[in-house]
């Protein structure tokens, strides 16, 4: 079972250069941009947060990790993201990866009662192709509490289901828990959390730097995104994930079309990136400020945070068009056919 591309399905970025494959290609086989070489201190940076900012993801944590809400997605094995099928696309990571490792992560970010986990571990369970010699760690974090939740038996799986989990500080939260996952996710899911922080963007760059280099994958629901030269909160947020995206300046695929719309008229816009190298996230915004009006509805209680762009690093498509990116349509038809080809 493949992507299914539609009309509703448009393309992410109409740049039509030499094409790549977006998962399926090798290492020495990735076209990689090349930064400008620019300061860091430029970048995006969570831990340059102001103190209201902090404040406020903290008071909202001490409140969510001492509760256990029933929300929609509770209970769900399957996000299908980007209409993906989830459990396929694990199995085809680690088909394609196995003669070079023999450890996998998957990371559930803001997994409710951890049931993808389980669904992804039940699935695995029941491939008798999968060797016997590798070992698969699935993560699942989750801001609300739960006294228990049961953790499926395999042989060669093991599962983290990390409750009261300060998602958005998402890199202090693993080293106090002891664990080190920098640079060593193969692919990590998010379904209907993003949209939820306060500070969405830099979640996102600690996130992205967990990534595999090369080879690691994220695919998430999209997150309301406000600029600061753009007050606009009744707009539809197509065109700021799209920059977004672009600013990032790796390869992604954005859908255009908003299947969950019913939600709210702004809409989110589920994408997919890949992290081509072992350069950190690098995003040229800087904070500045906080949304306090109301933001998508009843999505975030409190304020979002605002990016300013940076203009001595502003995204250059001709970077894109120099290094031969190709970050839309065809690029994508090449990876859906290597993904399910099995």
């Amino acid at each position: 079972m493949g992507i299914h591309f539609g009309k509703k399905f448009l393309l992410a970025l109409a740049i039509l250069f030499s094409p790549i494959a977006f998962l399926c290609a090798g290492e020495e086989d990735l076209l990689v941009s090349k930064p400008s070489q620019v300061s860091p201190s430029i970048y995006l940076d969570p831990s340059q947060r102001s103190k209201e900012v902090k404040d406020l993801i903290a008071s909202t944590f001490d409140k969510i990790s001492k509760s256990k809400p029933i929300w929609n997605f509770n209970g769900v094995t399957h996000y299908n993201l980007m209409g993906i099928d989830d459990h396929k696309l694990v199995k085809n990571i680690i088909h394609r990866n196995i003669d070079k490792q023999k450890e996998f992560y998957f990371l559930d970010i803001g997994a409710g009662n951890c049931a993808w986990a389980t669904g992804v571990v039940n699935f695995l369970n029941q491939q008798p192709d999968l060797f016997n010699d590798i070992t698969i760690h699935i993560i699942s974090l989750t801001g609300e509490h739960y006294d228990t939740i049961p953790v499926p038996e395999s042989n060669f799986c093991k599962v983290y289901n990390l409750c009261s989990f300060e998602i958005e500080n998402l890199s202090d939260s693993l080293q106090k828990r002891g664990l080190d996952f920098n640079n060593k996710i193969d692919l990590i899911v998010s379904n209907y959390c993003f949209m939820h922080l306060h500070d969405p963007s830099g979640t996102f760059v600690q996130a992205y730097n967990l990534l595999r280099p090369y080879t690691g994958i994220m695919v998430l629901d999209g997150f309301p995104l406000h600029y600061d030269d753009d007050p606009d909160l009744t707009k539809d947020f197509a065109s700021a994930t799209k920059e977004f995206l672009q600013s990032t300046q790796v390869p992604f695929l954005m859908s255009t079309y908003v299947a969950r719309d019913d939600i709210s008229h702004h809409g989110i816009y589920p994408f997919m990136i890949q992290r081509p190298d072992q350069t950190p996230c690098q995003l040229s915004y800087m904070y500045a400020g906080l949304e306090k009006r109301t933001v998508n509805r009843d999505w975030v209680a409190g304020g979002v945070t605002i990016l300013k762009k940076v203009a001595s690093a502003n995204f250059n498509k001709d970077n894109f068009k120099r290094e031969g990116y190709n970050l839309g349509y065809p690029a994508m038809l090449e990876f859906e056919k290597s993904l399910f080809k099995n």
